[in-house]
């Protein structure tokens, strides 16, 4: 079964580098990472075109999170609505509906999907709601208090809310609080990963993420991955970019930097890392280094570093599995990656020769028509 799950929002291998340069006890330096032009069949086996049907009852705005599993499709649409379709693009029903009655929401911030059971979950905010595939309400919820981020996992809810915590005087850190599927809460602690001098150390701003089959919370303010289970948190890895630490202090080769700085003067060079994917034979990471954006790739068999450049100088893979535009732009999913290609970008370059294909497999497209949405299914 073909199981896919988001993440908002947030990405390969033959280059045999010295591992100790790239790793260093959980420690991965992306100054280390070559361009690189790799095909997309080096991780995928198969690309699907999914064409979303385009009704009154369906239209599009702006997908904010997509879940993708063996035979159907979620759409988090602007927010307020949740719609299904199945592979072949049509449409077959909406999850819960907008409102003040039972069962209803005011907002969706995120969703999960139990494919175990055939549920879907809808976080609120202050709640979580639950539906089955058909979206049908389940006079089950969870009571969150203020949660910013909540996640679906093995039977248990994680949900990452403000806390106000004294001792350290800043205003607001967050505390996880985890519940088990019937909404019993199980355990509730502060996400401690260090101290500086007599204060613990927080994360202060966390997305959830199912890494390889864990779930992971990313704090891109110190580019650090952290393990989450129900009962505590801890480390994964971080990545650094040689020059600047997690909290931007220079560490690397200051004279390569010089040389290979841009000539941008107002640009920032922090690190940021805006989402990571991980497999059993790779890590995915979009990050910045100021306004310039990367896709590294680290093949784990050899710890090589790369970072994705297209013939056209694109972020992302060559598509040799269909011949067609480059794997660009891509969305994170647990077991395949994913293009949203906007029906108004194909038109507006359809005499180009690698969009081609891709308007005949089409037929007919109208710059109204919902987004086409490319599934790149990756390796076992």
């Amino acid at each position: 079964m073909k199981t896919s799950n988001l993440l908002f929002p947030f990405i390969f291998l033959l280059c045999c580098c010295n591992s100790n340069r790239n790793f260093n006890q959980g420690v991965i330096n992306l100054e280390n990472a070559q361009e690189k032009n790799i095909k997309i069949s080096t991780i995928a086996d198969s690309i699907s075109y999914i064409k979303l049907e385009t009704t009154n009852k369906c239209l599009i705005r702006n997908i904010q999170q997509i879940f993708i599993d063996d035979g159907l499709v979620f759409v988090m649409d602007n927010g307020d609505r949740l719609l299904v379709f199945n592979h072949d693009g049509k449409f077959l029903n909406q999850i819960g509906n907008q409102g003040k009655g039972p069962g209803e929401y005011s907002y969706i911030s995120s969703f999960s999907v139990d494919t175990l059971h055939d549920m879907v979950y809808i976080h609120e905010g202050r709640r979580i709601l639950s539906y089955n595939y058909k979206g049908e309400y389940n006079s089950f919820q969870i009571a969150t208090n203020r949660s910013i981020n909540s996640f679906y996992h093995n039977k248990h809810f994680y949900c990452y809310a403000p806390e106000e915590i004294l001792c350290t005087g800043s205003a607001t850190e967050y505390k996880i609080t985890v519940y088990d599927s019937t909404g019993k809460m199980v355990n509730s602690f502060l996400p401690v990963v260090g101290h500086e001098g007599e204060f613990p150390m927080f994360i202060s701003l966390g997305q959830f993420y199912s890494i390889n089959h864990e779930i992971c919370l990313l704090d891109p303010n110190t580019n650090k991955v952290y393990k989450v289970n129900p009962k505590c948190i801890s480390d994964k890895y971080s990545f650094i970019y040689g020059l600047y630490q997690e909290m931007g202090e220079y560490s690397g080769n200051k004279e390569k930097h010089e040389r290979n700085k841009p000539e941008d003067k107002g640009r920032n060079d922090k690190l940021e890392c805006k989402s990571v994917f991980e497999n059993n034979n790779l890590i995915l990471i979009y990050y910045q280094i100021g306004s310039v954006s990367n896709l590294a790739y680290i093949n784990k068999k050899d710890n090589s570093i790369f970072n994705l450049k297209t013939k056209d100088d694109m972020l992302g893979f060559e598509n040799d599995l269909t011949g067609e535009l480059p794997i660009s732009s891509l969305i994170f999913l647990e077991n395949s990656v994913v293009t949203i290609l906007q029906p108004s970008d194909l038109i507006e370059n359809s005499k180009k020769s690698i969009y081609k294909q891709i308007n005949k497999k089409m037929a007919t497209l109208s710059i109204d028509d919902n987004p086409i949405i490319r599934v790149c299914w990756l390796k076992k």
